[in-house]
């Protein structure tokens, strides 16, 4: 059942023309049953918010750990999380499953998972368990002890399918977790689901392999540390296989711009963010402009981009001033079609005019490469404009007789462009960056890569100035047609949001 649902996933996210994930979570739904409301992007694309390490082992008691941990769990939810993450380890002494982070450390004040699953609330619940293993050495004793406390306590069945989990080196633990199952309670087997972390990594052939063997191993999930470099092209690639795709961990502090960023590309977001206030900016219906080439068949005349919500519009290619478009493959800054602007034809892709409210401001994102990073002095390169003495700006820029190139963004506000930079020789030529750009009326003008903060500066009150200026990609807009500061660049998305202080 799991590889024919793989198989028919892959081909409903091809025909999308969008990067969400068509029915990762109507997957999961038709096989095992899934009784939690996902929150809806304005995309309509359904993506979970997982309650992040939901317990405690902070106490030099068993039961105050439990109790602490009990509640953490009732505060997830009632805080509607859509998934409850526990981190699981084997205590060699009284050879017991416990909750814990650290493998290796005295586990005698942990608390007991058996004991953790027989709370009546938490079997009540509908949240799915989102839980890690944290053994990395395969240990029959240690999964056996799960599997047998979720069935005893009556989990793994129609509507509380279970996710299991671990790093590359507890593959084999996992293995053995549906192995087990199918030996024992073939009949459960369809209400467990098996997913692979990956930490930040730069070998993005190793990466990528990873992912393969997951997929060939029949897993369902596979969750990449938001920080990895070529994030984009790991997203499609496991996207393109089939695969439900999670981020981890999303950070307390400004969380809210690396779950807007990542809320259209992947199913499933672990955040230390407050979950209410999670699942609210998933869903904030604050999208102006989405575009995602990702699945456009590189042969295609037109591409399809989105407005305020899931209605679909057109934008002609084939002018001598479009961009041409490229099929990449594993091993490259991307996965999928990218939209590749040669700045020598004037090439750039003009939109609408995409006004955010008034007192607002703007979120900025995309995932670009930059064919150079070493342009002329004095010059400047448009990544995303809608400029034009207002608005916002997202560029690179030599200034005169200075020592290089710079990234930068800015919005228009007080009657000035407010800008913040980057020293634009800390990126590279050879990889994909999710860059994002904002502002939300009310504080500072900040700028990240892959929602890691890189610049941030002033502090202002008012919201951005207006134009009737097109929202520009590769170019800046002169008016309602023509175009300068043209960038050679390549691009697979491109999110604008009307942003206000979260």
């Amino acid at each position: 059942m799991r590889h024919l649902a793989h198989c028919c996933l892959a081909t409903l996210a091809i025909a999308s023309g969008s990067s969400a994930h068509a029915g990762f979570w109507d997957d999961v739904d038709s096989q095992s049953g899934f009784d939690q409301t996902l929150p809806q992007t304005p995309l309509n694309h359904a993506i979970a918010v997982s309650a992040h390490n939901a317990y405690t082992e902070s106490y030099n008691s068993a039961s105050q750990n439990l109790s602490a941990t009990l509640q953490k769990l009732s505060n997830a939810i009632a805080s509607n999380a859509d998934l409850l993450e526990l981190d699981l380890v084997y205590d060699e002494d009284d050879q017991s499953v416990k909750v814990s982070h650290n493998p290796s450390a005295d586990h005698t004040y942990n608390a007991v998972l058996d004991d953790v699953l027989s709370n009546p609330a938490l079997r009540n619940a509908n949240q799915p368990l989102f839980l890690e293993l944290k053994e990395t050495s395969l240990n029959t004793d240690y999964v056996a002890g799960i599997i047998e406390s979720l069935r005893v306590q009556g989990y793994l069945a129609e509507g509380r399918p279970v996710f299991l989990r671990s790093f590359p080196a507890g593959h084999g633990n996992l293995l053995y977790a549906r192995q087990y199952l199918e030996s024992n309670y073939p009949g459960l087997s369809d209400y467990l689901l098996l997913s692979e972390l990956y930490g930040s990594t730069s070998n993005l052939n190793g990466l990528q392999g990873q992912v393969a063997q997951a997929q060939a191993d029949g897993f369902d999930l596979v969750e990449f540390n938001y920080k990895t470099p070529d994030l984009g092209a790991h997203i499609e690639y496991a996207k393109s296989l089939g695969l439900g795709v999670g981020l981890w961990t999303i950070p307390a502090s400004m969380g809210e711009v690396g779950l807007t960023l990542f809320r259209d590309e992947v199913d499933e977001l672990t955040t230390d963010y407050g979950l209410s206030d999670a699942r609210q900016v998933v869903q904030d219906n604050n999208q102006l402009l989405y575009l995602n080439t990702a699945d456009t068949p590189s042969s295609a005349g037109s591409l399809t981009y989105f407005r305020h919500g899931s209605t679909p519009h057109a934008i002609a290619l084939g002018s001598t001033t479009s961009p041409s478009l490229a099929a990449k493959n594993t091993g490259a800054a991307f996965f999928g079609t990218i939209a590749s602007f040669d700045n020598a034809n004037l090439e750039h892709l003009s939109f609408y005019d995409a006004d955010q409210s008034s007192a607002n401001g703007y979120l900025v994102n995309v995932l670009v490469q930059f064919n150079n990073l070493s342009i002329p002095d004095g010059a400047t390169w448009a990544i995303v404009n809608k400029s034009d003495s207002a608005s916002f700006a997202m560029e690179l820029h030599n200034p005169s007789g200075s020592a290089g190139t710079e990234l930068r963004y800015g919005v228009h506000v007080d009657g000035a462009y407010r800008y913040v930079t980057y020293d634009a020789s800390q990126l590279s030529t050879d990889r994909s960056y999710y860059v994002t750009g904002a502002y939300d009326g009310n504080g500072g003008v900040r700028m990240y890569i892959n929602s890691a903060q890189i610049a941030a500066g002033g502090s202002f009150t008012s919201g951005v100035t207006q134009n009737n200026s097109p929202v520009v990609l590769a170019a800046d807009p002169q008016g309602s047609s023509d175009t300068r500061f043209h960038a050679n660049i390549n691009v697979q998305m491109l999110s604008v949001q009307d942003w206000w202080n979260h």
